[in-house]
């Protein structure tokens, strides 16, 4: 059997574009993107496409190469569904994780707030009764000298009434033999007898 023509089977390769002819037969099997593919026989009967990242496909390779690099440095687009949906739900349960670790911090770090604030207005209670007592030891203070001056004043003036009132022993017994004396010179000049 004759090959067919070219316009009745995959005939052209343009940009983006496949021209599959008049018979509008499907593309192969496994075809995403026109951009991937290396060579085609026109045959639909003898159909091989080969991957190639634009190894000879010199007029795109400079358009595609960083969006090419960057998928690959993402893992590449050869990655099953199910290893992309096992990778997605891990990061979901890590998130998930986070998530649950900063809510517990952020209740944590509220409860540290409050004590916080509460241990902040005790301090200023305390400050304040600090600022009352000092004023009260000042006055206080100031009272003690004053007692201090008073009693140096009663010791004063008890010294001073004792000088007063108070004879020691000794003076006490010569004044008692000085009346003693005068009494008796007394006697004595009473029945004294004066001759010229």
């Amino acid at each position: 059997m004759p090959a067919k023509a070219p316009d009745e089977g995959i005939s052209n390769v343009q940009g983006s574009k496949l021209n599959y002819g008049k018979k509008n037969f499907p593309p192969p099997d496994g075809v995403e993107n026109i951009m991937d593919i290396l060579d085609c026989d026109p045959n639909p009967t003898k159909c091989m496409v080969f991957r190639t990242p634009f190894e000879r496909l010199h007029y795109l390779k400079g358009e595609f190469d960083s969006l090419y690099n960057l998928i690959n440095e993402r893992g590449g687009v050869r990655e099953l569904p199910l290893e992309v949906g096992t990778k997605l739900n891990e990061a979901s349960h890590q998130l998930a994780v986070e998530s649950t670790h900063y809510s517990a911090l952020k209740a944590k770090l509220g409860q540290v707030d409050s004590r916080c604030e509460e241990l902040l207005k005790k301090l200023q209670s305390l400050d304040v009764q600090r600022k009352d007592l000092s004023c009260q030891v000042v006055a206080s203070e100031d009272l003690l000298q004053e007692d201090e001056l008073a009693v140096i004043d009663l010791k004063g003036q008890i010294d001073t009434l004792n000088a007063i009132e108070v004879i020691d022993p000794t003076t006490q017994a010569n004044l008692e033999k000085t009346e003693a004396y005068v009494k008796e010179s007394f006697e004595d000049l009473k029945t004294f007898q004066w001759t010229p």
